[in-house]
């Protein structure tokens, strides 16, 4: 299965919860937690779709989908984000943006229509089963409006839409559309549309810098470079399901019980494949440790109780195990593996 970024499954399950609706019995189900999901982890692509599908069994709100969409701001698109903001202009930055769409939370395919007038950004949604497929569109379109919006506040632009394109049939309240885009709505189309006026593309980007650009261009090769396209064993399942915590890594009982096995099958199954549950647990919580210790200013005690460590010693012991030297000559760049 191809993974992906946790950061569009976190910012939906985070506000759902703000909105009222409880997304932890759901979590629970799939062996997450609201509290614990880490900003770093990828994700099975089919495993998202399953969460995403049971969060929105029993929401009513018919435009729900739009809400999750703007809250999808720059932000948290890491250097995705800076790379667009690195562009010439506006144009630049959409023919970018189609370019690394592998790197956002959208489930489609994007392309650019050019015209005299507008210019548009195309997206061939993934049909998804039931209202989720509604949801999901209604998700991707707002959260792609709310991705230029916040591009054209670099020049003190709003954004000028000509019109926008939904796939599915017009929905009996369009009010909440309306109030969105502020331009003209077409219902029931091939594919999903927003056109933009061209003279709203052209304008310079006063941030642009080709140096820059070519700094945020190469890293987000490298995400997308490290994203695996299969994941066969169940090792590697299960390191994935560890990435996706953030604090107090799961046991084995509660990884078994996430995957539908018992605990003695699980281990059994490992043993087939030359490892064991610790031997992917302490991979796991080593590149969680490289992580904490290179992006962030946490104390190194902090890094060790966020492994699941309760003293400082037992980490340091455990990192030197791992890397041969200790966590803090790490942090200083001393060594390079």
């Amino acid at each position: 299965m191809t993974t992906r970024s946790i950061l569009g499954l976190t910012y939906t399950v985070n506000g759902l919860d703000t909105m009222g609706y409880s997304p932890q019995t759901v979590l629970k189900k799939h062996g997450l937690s609201l509290d614990k999901l880490d900003p770093f982890a990828q994700i099975e692509r089919a495993t998202e779709l399953q969460i995403l599908s049971e969060l929105f069994e029993d929401v009513s709100d018919s435009s729900i989908g739009l809400k999750m969409g703007v809250r999808f701001g720059l932000v948290g698109y890491g250097p995705f984000s800076m790379l667009l903001m690195s562009c010439k202009n506006a144009y630049e930055a959409c023919r970018t943006g189609v370019r690394y769409q592998s790197i956002t939370y959208l489930f489609g395919e994007l392309r650019l229509e050019l015209g005299t007038e507008v210019t548009a950004i195309c997206l061939q949604p993934t049909t998804l089963p039931g209202k989720l497929n509604r949801i999901i569109i209604d998700r991707d379109i707002s959260g792609t409006y709310r991705l230029i919006q916040d591009i054209l506040k670099n020049i003190e632009q709003a954004v000028n839409l000509a019109e926008v394109w939904f796939s599915y049939p017009k929905p009996d309240d369009i009010k909440p559309y309306e109030d969105l885009f502020e331009c003209e709505l077409k219902f029931d189309q091939p594919y999903c549309r927003l056109a933009i006026n061209n003279t709203d593309l052209t304008i310079p980007f006063p941030n642009a810098n080709p140096t820059a650009f070519d700094y945020y261009r190469a890293q987000c090769d490298q995400v997308i470079a490290k994203r695996t396209d299969s994941i066969e064993q169940l090792s590697d399942k299960i390191c994935k399901h560890l990435e996706l915590f953030v604090y107090e890594l799961p046991s084995i009982v509660e990884v078994a019980e996430a995957f539908g096995l018992a605990e003695r099958t699980l281990r059994r199954q490992l043993k087939n494949e030359g490892t064991s549950f610790q031997k992917v647990l302490d991979s796991v919580r080593f590149e969680k440790a490289k992580s904490l210790l290179k992006k962030t200013n946490l104390p190194i005690e902090e890094v060790g109780r966020r492994l699941g460590y309760q003293e400082a010693a037992s980490f340091n012991h455990a990192f030197q195990r791992w890397s041969e030297t200790t966590p803090s000559k790490f942090r200083k760049g001393l060594v390079s593996r």
